[in-house]
């Protein structure tokens, strides 16, 4: 038998794009058979319910229609709520779909297959955008928002960066004798900007010796921001 080193880089492409190539084709015909009526979308027809902004009149009696996530979501998800159900789950599902294809890449045709896989696009749950969420979280932890605001439970996840004492991946603390109006979101928009590549870190340094808030320096999102101690 040989083994995974005797076969050469190139037959190994070939092999990723072939099976990446046959899972796209196998999920853009899941979604056509989906699209015609087949499935339960049980959780889509409850994200396509909030339309109306009303969204927790179905909690009480708990119906299939309950919606149990934040109206953060609820607001993401509103420029395609706005059309019919049917087109509403047509674009829901491709989503879906696509998440999972991002994700499986060359084993998405033989998974989508698979019951837990397949039950997961017919009721059209957010779970597939959270694994999403999750692989690109490693590199912009901000993604993980998607999850708090929808299942808050997962969000346990987050400990993964609190046990590696990557406290920078979950929270920005500043501490000084005094600040200036919009101080702390400017130095946290330079620094997201850093840790996406856009500054170096030695630019982004002459830019606060500087002391000046140019175009450079955007503002981050006052989203999380709070006062925790005073000292005297």
């Amino acid at each position: 038998m040989r083994s995974m080193r005797s076969v050469s880089p190139r037959v190994l492409r070939l092999t990723v794009f072939a099976g990446l190539c046959a899972g796209m084709f196998v999920a853009a015909t899941a979604w056509y058979w989906f699209a015609v009526g087949l499935g339960q979308p049980v959780d889509a027809h409850a994200y396509w319910m909030t339309r109306d902004g009303v969204l927790y009149k179905n909690l009480v009696r708990l119906s299939p229609d309950a919606f149990l996530y934040s109206p953060a979501f609820a607001q993401v998800i509103a420029p395609i709520t706005a059309f019919d159900f049917g087109t509403f789950l047509a674009i829901w599902r491709g989503i879906n779909l696509g998440a999972f294809v991002s994700l499986a890449g060359p084993l998405s045709a033989p998974l989508l297959f698979w019951s837990p896989v397949t039950s997961e696009v017919s009721a059209g749950n957010i779970h597939l955008l959270f694994g999403v969420a999750i692989v690109i979280g490693f590199r912009w932890p901000a993604t993980w928002a998607l999850i708090l605001l929808t299942k808050v439970t997962p969000g346990v996840g987050l400990l993964w960066f609190v046990v590696r004492r990557e406290w920078h991946q979950v929270a920005i603390v500043a501490a000084a004798d005094g600040f200036l109006y919009k101080m702390v979101r400017s130095l946290c928009g330079l620094l997201i900007r850093v840790g996406e590549g856009d500054v170096p870190p030695g630019e982004a340094r002459r830019i606060l010796e500087t002391r000046e808030r140019t175009a450079r320096v955007p503002t981050a999102p006052a989203a999380g921001l709070f006062l925790w101690r005073v000292w005297y």
